[in-house]
């Protein structure tokens, strides 16, 4: 049950999603700069609410000038409507140089907050973010 209630969420999510982050069409086709290549945002840790309705993921967008990345989580309707930034991931851990390891959320019963594994302040732990972005508490920390 639990995996068709997610299979119909994504199903209806990634229309949404593609439709909110696609580019603006140009008249003349261009290649991308070398900085536009780097600085993709890549998505991660799609988790559907326990309802069905709202869908959580995050974004991992890299950045030359800070060299690392952004980390930023995001809930969407499935029913349409844009996704909206409900808090920051945290610093990235790396599973190889370069390569971030994806986010990974679970939401609580009641469907009000996603809890989500996250380095901040060199302490990996843990937290709780709220689905409607007013916060994020830490559950349990230890040092990275």
């Amino acid at each position: 049950m639990k995996s068709s209630l997610m299979a119909r969420a994504v199903a209806r999510f990634v229309p949404v999603l593609a439709a909110g982050l696609a580019c603006p069409v140009h008249a003349e086709p261009r290649m991308p700069t070398p900085r536009e290549l780097v600085e993709v945002t890549d998505i991660s840790g799609l988790a559907a609410s326990p309802d069905g309705r709202r869908v959580a993921f995050r974004t991992e967008r890299a950045s030359i000038d800070r060299n690392s990345y952004s980390l930023v989580w995001h809930i969407v309707d499935v029913e349409g409507g844009a996704a909206r930034p409900i808090g920051g991931g945290g610093e990235p851990v790396y599973a190889d140089p370069g390569v971030v390891e994806p986010g990974e959320a679970f939401w609580s019963p009641d469907g009000e907050a996603i809890f989500h594994r996250a380095l901040v302040d060199g302490a990996i732990g843990l937290w709780r973010t709220a689905g409607d972005g007013s916060g994020r508490v830490p559950v349990v920390l230890a040092e990275a």
